[in-house]
């Protein structure tokens, strides 16, 4: 392991802290280009809700989760990406796994879906 990842300045660790954004800033990031949002709930939680306008619907339950992510982001591992689910609990775990395959850029959107029609934002 090197060093620099050793005294804590080579990256983010698989156990260091996922970062959260809200709603409405997931929303934003999304509008604009600079992030790339991902909802990780199941096909027929789409089919009831819709999922977030612009968002990219790749199943935590698919077993090549990982792999299909990385496919989305063209292995850029430090692209910016933002994990949402119904509340927020698939959506950590998810950012935990991409955290640990080497994604250093992700975000847990805080509330998930429930949070995003509560707030009245566009789905497709």
């Amino acid at each position: 392991m090197p060093i620099l990842r050793l005294l804590g300045l080579g990256g983010k660790s698989p156990q260091a802290k996922i970062d959260t954004i809200s709603v409405t800033e997931a929303h934003n990031l999304v509008s604009d280009g600079s992030v790339l949002l991902i909802d990780v709930r199941q096909p027929e939680e789409w089919a009831d809700t819709g999922k977030p306008q612009g968002s990219v619907g790749i199943s935590l339950g698919d077993k090549a989760f990982v792999d299909k992510v990385k496919s989305a982001i063209n292995e850029k591992l430090d692209t910016a990406i933002a994990v949402s689910c119904r509340t927020g609990g698939r959506s950590s775990e998810a950012a935990k796994r991409l955290r640990s395959a080497g994604l250093t850029n992700i975000r847990n959107v805080e509330g998930g879906i429930l949070a995003w029609l509560a707030a009245n934002l566009p789905t497709a």
